[in-house]
């Protein structure tokens, strides 16, 4: 399954910063996927341990494996 549907099948069960960080990547995908953890922290308003907490939650160890499934899975489908 891709993090794109994970991220839209979880929602319901996100808390309200958890959302937010989701709506961002699902919207800004390309920006995202080179974004530092502190980079996406200010620009979202939200702290760092809430993101590693977001990445943890969906599954992954940390934050940069979320950011490489997620940049594997958008480059995969461009090359389709």
């Amino acid at each position: 399954m891709s993090i794109l549907k994970d991220l839209e099948g979880q929602s319901s069960h996100l808390t309200r910063t958890e959302r937010k960080i989701a709506a961002f990547c699902l919207h800004h995908v390309n920006d995202f996927s080179v974004m530092t953890l502190s980079n996406l922290s200010y620009t979202i308003e939200t702290s760092t341990t809430s993101i590693i907490r977001f990445c943890q939650h969906m599954g992954y160890k940390s934050f940069k494996e979320f950011q490489l499934r997620s940049e594997e899975r958008r480059v995969g489908k461009e090359c389709r």
